[in-house]
């Protein structure tokens, strides 16, 4: 109960005592902890919600909504799975589970840990798309690695992300430090323009040394598509599908 400070499954009760959720101990709801799908005004209050039914449930369902949220939604923690219900890759894009952030200077989603040393295993990410309520801000020329990912991918063990879907980004999935690691039925759009310095990477795999020697280890991507109409691709500066 200690550790489930949002209450999704253990209420306390007088006497050292709790109440404890009927489940069958493998899918959680972030329902359950407080989370509201389709609701702008939950979104300081979703992230923290999807984090805590990550954090004690071996899957985490999502539904076929919108999830506001105004900072990173993080899934650190290992031998997880994150589920969405379903994708929508046709305008107007408002169907199945989306990730939606209303910080332009903030990933949607990170996945993995925070350095060599921090490193989980086995995470699966699987029919959720992540975009921004709001108009991103393009970083100088020479300075796009300062740009937010919709998946930010790093740290991580054995992470399969499948049918993710990247709407409108800068940068579409960002990889770094992964080893034996999958991204599969991918999918990036952009049809808005930012102005300034725009671009677009739809996959970026970054490694050190170069030539993924130690950087990205075992990175598999099978059957992705990145995407602009060709009004739009004629103003970004050196658009790439993967880089």
């Amino acid at each position: 109960p200690k550790l489930d400070s949002l209450q999704g499954l253990f209420v306390p009760a007088p006497r050292s005592r709790h109440w404890a959720r009927l489940w069958d101990e493998v899918t959680g709801y972030p329902e359950w902890f407080g989370a509201r799908g389709d609701d702008v005004t939950a979104a300081s209050d979703n992230r923290a919600a999807i984090e805590a039914c990550i954090k004690l449930c071996p899957v985490t369902q999502l539904g076929p909504l919108a999830y506001h949220v105004v900072d990173t939604l993080r899934i650190g923690v290992s031998n997880r799975t994150v589920r969405g219900s379903g994708l929508s890759i046709e305008a107007p894009y408002d169907g199945g589970t989306r990730i939606v952030s209303s910080n332009p200077k903030k990933d949607v989603i990170h996945i993995g840990g925070t350095g060599p040393d921090a490193r989980p295993a086995i995470i699966r990410v699987q029919e959720i798309t992540a975009t921004w309520s709001v108009d991103l801000i393009p970083p100088p020329a020479g300075r796009e690695s300062d740009a937010p990912a919709a998946f930010r991918v790093t740290h991580v063990l054995a992470a399969h992300l499948e049918r993710c879907f990247a709407l409108n980004p800068l940068v579409g999935f960002r990889f770094n430090g992964i080893i034996n690691s999958r991204c599969i039925g991918f999918g990036v759009t952009r049809f808005k323009r930012y102005g300034g310095h725009d671009f677009l990477r739809g996959v970026w795999v970054q490694g050190r040394p170069r030539l993924f020697a130690g950087g990205n280890a075992s990175l598999y991507l099978v059957d992705g598509n990145v995407t602009t109409n060709m009004a739009l691709r004629s103003t970004l500066h050196r658009p790439m599908g993967v880089l």
